[in-house]
Parts: C-alpha cells; structure tokens; sequence
C-alpha cells in the first residue's frame, strides 16, 4: 500500500510561503528569477523539505528582497531542522514499497523495419560497456531528427531487457521543447520510482544525485534518457552503477559526455525504406505499383519519420492509388504540407531543432540551402554571409553538424544537407528574410562561382591560345588546384548556370564557356560539357553575338 502522509509544514515552509506571497511571486516566477526547482520550492513549502542548503535561501533572497533578519531567520530554521536529525544516525530512506522492479518502456513499434544492423552494433557496444565495465556505462544515440532515435532506443531496450533484471526506466527530457525537463525533476522521478518515499527526497540537485547513486549502486538497471538537449542536462542523469546502463538519444551528437558509446543514425537504405512502407500499407499495394512505391521514398529523402507519415496518409486512405500521394510530393513548395498525417507533422518535427539555434547559425542554415549541388565548402558557405575568416563559418557549420540539421559529406572538408531540411530552410528563407535580400545573396553567390570557375578554366588554355593569363585565386594557384576545384564543386557552378540563364545574365555564361574551352580534354563528363555549352550558345543568341555563337557551335 502506498504510503501517501506528508508531515506538517515546517517553520521553514511556513515562512518562504509567507515571504513569496508578500513579494507578489508565484512559485513559477520565484523559479525563474532564483533558478531554484519549481519543485523544490514547493517541497520547502509543503513542509517535505526542511532543511535547504544555505545557497539554496540565499538564491531565493534576492527575488524575495528580503532584509537581513529575515535571511537570518530562514538559515536559523534550516539550522534547526537539520539538528532535529542525530548525526550519528544514518538516515534510511523510506520506500512506498519494497523492493520495486521498474518497468516503464513505453510500447514498442511492431513495424519498425530496416534498422536491423543498428540494433545489432547498438547491442554490440551496450555489451561491451557491461561486459567491459567501463566508466561510462552510457551509449549516445545520436541522428537528424526524424531519423527514428526514440523508436530505436525502445526497440532496442525491450531487447536488452533481459540484461538488466533490475528494472528499466524511461525518462523523458524534452530536450528540443522551449522548457526542458529539469535534471532534478527527472531525478527526483526515479526516486519515486525506486520506492523512495516523497518527505524523504531531498531538494539540492547533488544530493539527489548522490541518492540516486546510493540506491543503483548495486543493482542492473537501464536507463533510457530521451531527447536530450546537452551535456548539461545529462551528466547529473548519469547515475547508474556498474551494472546498469544509460542510453541517451539526442539530435545532438553529445561530443562532450566523457566515455560513452556512440552510435549515429542515418537515412534508411532504399530497399529498407519501401518495406517499411509495405510493413505499414500493405506489400500488395507496394508490389501494385512497384515504381511508384521506388519515387514515394526517394520524396521523402528515405527518412524514416517521413516514410511512416506518408504510409500513415496511404494507410488510412486504401481508395487512393500510390501515384496520388506521388503527385502530392512532387511539387517541393508542397512537399512539406503533404507530410503530415493526424498529429505527425515533419516540418514542425525540423522546426523544433531550428528553434534551438543562435540567430548567426540560423542563417548560415537558412542561407546553404541557396547552394546548387549534392555536398558544399566552408569557403563557399562563406560567400553567403560574406565573412571575413573562414574558420567563423567553420565552427558556425560545426554547430549545425552537432545539431544533426547539416551532415557531414564523405568528401573531407564539405558538407551537405538533407533535402527534406533543404525545403524546410528554404520555406525559412521566405519566412525569416525579405525577398530583395534573398535574391541579392544568391546573386552575390552565383556571380563568385562564375568567377572562380572563370578563373579556373584559364589554367588549361595552351600558352598559344591565351588572350586571358591564369590568376591564382584564395581556392586555387595552379592547374592542379583548379582542377580539383572544378570537379568538387561541379553542381555549384553548373547550378549557377541554370539560375543566371533564368535572370538573363548571359554574359557570364559566354565569357565561362570561353575560358571552359580546352578544360573538357582534362576533365568534367560528357553530359556536364553538352549542357554548359549548349548554354552558352543560347546565351551567345540572346546576346545577338554571331561571333559567339559560332564559335559555340564549332
């Protein structure tokens, strides 16, 4: 039976209430201006805790605007009431119950298809921290979001269960919210959830942590942390013992926990993804429209979240043929609207992680969606917000890279964006930034890609042939140089060609072809030269240059 009495409020209690009331404050507002717990507070005024620490009153003096003697008076009544316990006598906690197995996962995903490998290296390295009795005890799950953290995490737990017969515990952080659990509200939840009896839980955060060590010291438990914001908010969660592990899924790789194993979730495979939408609607629907089925996933950019709201829609929609949908996703100023099923949204799933951002790193993400191509430099993310060192745009990228909104290309030194975050960074742009901006920054963007592509062609014209000499530039100086710059950052410049075409800047689209001329012999394919100077012949037309146009004909 639970044992639901609570001793009198305490001199303590009495007085902090008395105080507050008087200085107008709710607990809320007291919480916010002192950074003491809501919950703490409450505890003191309820008489559950009647002992606070001396920083604790001295924190809470401030917004009380209290008077020396008052302050004096709240130390003196802790000082009381910690004299009230003998100190020779250890204080046990009392349980609601004894010895109380917890068992809170949440219920697992019957349909959660294609992580098989991940299950398997999660296993592997959550052996090897208990087997290996390592200091850590913790594994980071760590992934864009919708990249399915959570659902992988409870998977995995239930399979591990038997592990850890001591109990598991499913604690949420709410780390991506706009108010984060606090660690000490999440401990003192597995204080009661450990048997620990209310007017026995301390207040300070340490102490909580201490008990919590105490009581898990001995025992297998797992822990699973979710969605956690950072570090800080972690490392007073670690408090498992040898044999219990903690595992944290976070949209931030963690790179600061100490000890921990990792593991980094990605986009499915193209053949997982269409058998989780055939795990959900059905693999005769799939089969019906085999194609179609192979289009749906790669819109969805084979992220897992995206996948299940688009079966999701077919799901509870059997009338509809596969194609439908289809259509829907097409059109990427849609794209985003189309995937939302009941409460699953995945543009407000984005907005979540971008809501964390500081307003410089916003921009930089907002701004490397204007980019063309699959994977980009720091030097050309730079040009988007005209920096002057690029080692800013370096850690501004890091950042963004440690909140899972840019990847890491497999190219050293680039990076790239996943395009379901490129749409969302895109409808950012619209939504952040006025218009005449936009266009000037992509401007400014494609007139230095011509320029540098310009200036690399240059570097192949035989010494014969040269009207123009080669200029070394700040991402090149020799032939060499410019030729890797050309291929690594061929859907850049090529991309810059379509768009000044739209504008109707020929000019520079003739003067690259010209400076392109002998390039071909050295490298590019076949496909990339037939559009560039097919291009550039229509631009030499539009221009009204026979010369030009000739000469892009030969």
């Amino acid at each position: 039976m639970v044992d639901a009495t609570v001793g009198s409020v305490s001199e303590i209690g009495v007085l902090l209430r008395k105080y507050r009331v008087r200085a107008g404050l709710t607990q809320e507002e007291l919480a916010n201006r002192s950074g003491v717990s809501v919950r703490a507070i409450s505890d003191m005024e309820r008489g559950v805790a009647r002992s606070p620490q001396r920083r604790t009153i001295d924190s809470l003096a401030g917004p009380l605007s209290l008077r020396s003697d008052e302050i004096a008076q709240l130390h003196k009544s802790a000082r009381r009431s910690r004299a009230a316990t003998p100190s020779g006598e250890p204080v046990t906690p009392r349980r609601i119950f004894d010895s109380p197995v917890v068992a809170q996962l949440p219920p697992d995903l019957h349909d959660l298809t294609g992580r098989e490998q991940e299950i398997e290296q999660l296993r592997r390295c959550v052996e090897t921290q208990v087997t290996g009795n390592r200091t850590g005890r913790v594994v980071v799950l760590s992934g864009a979001p919708g990249t399915g953290k959570t659902s992988l995490a409870i998977r995995a737990a239930h399979d591990l269960a038997d592990h850890f017969p001591d109990g598991q515990m499913f604690l949420k952080l709410r780390g991506m919210s706009e108010e984060a659990t606090s660690a000490a509200d999440v401990l003192h939840l597995v204080l009661r959830s450990l048997g620990i009896d209310i007017s026995s839980i301390p207040v300070e955060l340490e102490h909580l942590a201490g008990l919590c060590r105490s009581l898990l010291a001995e025992r297998a438990v797992l822990i699973v942390l979710d969605d956690a914001a950072d570090e800080g908010q972690v490392r007073p969660l670690l408090v498992g013992g040898p044999r219990s592990l903690t595992l944290v899924t976070s949209r931030h790789v963690l790179a600061g926990l100490e000890g921990a194993g990792r593991l980094s979730l990605d986009v499915l495979a193209h053949h997982q993804a269409v058998a989780l939408v055939g795990t959900i609607i059905g693999t005769d629907r799939v089969e019906a429209e085999a194609g179609v089925a192979d289009e749906l996933v790669e819109l969805c950019g084979r992220l897992p979240l995206a996948i299940r709201i688009a079966a999701n829609r077919l799901a509870s929609r059997p009338a509809w043929p596969l194609s439908h949908l289809v259509s829907q996703l097409r059109g990427r100023s849609k794209r985003l609207r189309a995937l939302t099923a009941g409460d699953l949204d995945i543009r407000s799933v984005f907005d979540l992680s971008y809501r964390q951002l500081r307003p410089i790193t916003a921009a930089v993400f907002r701004r490397v969606a204007l980019i063309p191509g699959s994977d980009f430099s720091v030097t050309t993310a730079r040009v988007l917000l005209d920096a002057r060192r690029e080692d800013d745009i370096d850690l501004l990228l890091d950042e963004l890279v440690d909140a899972s909104l840019v990847q890491l290309a497999p190219a050293q030194g680039r990076y790239q964006l996943h395009d379901l975050l490129c749409e969302f960074a895109k409808d950012l742009l619209a939504e952040k930034e006025e218009p005449e901006t936009v266009r000037e920054v992509e401007k400014h963007l494609d007139h230095w890609l011509m320029e540098m592509a310009t200036a690399a062609g240059r570097f192949f014209q035989p010494c014969a042939d040269m009207e123009t000499p080669p200029v070394a530039t700040s991402c090149f100086d020799d032939a060499l140089s410019a030729r890797k710059w050309l291929e690594a950052e061929a859907g850049a410049w090529s991309g810059a060609i379509r768009r000044l075409a739209a504008r109707g800047d020929h000019r520079r689209i003739v003067d690259l072809a010209d400076a392109m001329c002998w390039y071909p012999e050295f490298g590019g394919t076949a496909d990339l030269w037939y559009e560039v100077f097919d291009q550039a012949m229509h631009s030499a037309i539009l221009l009204g240059s026979k010369k030009e146009e000739a000469a892009r004909r030969n």
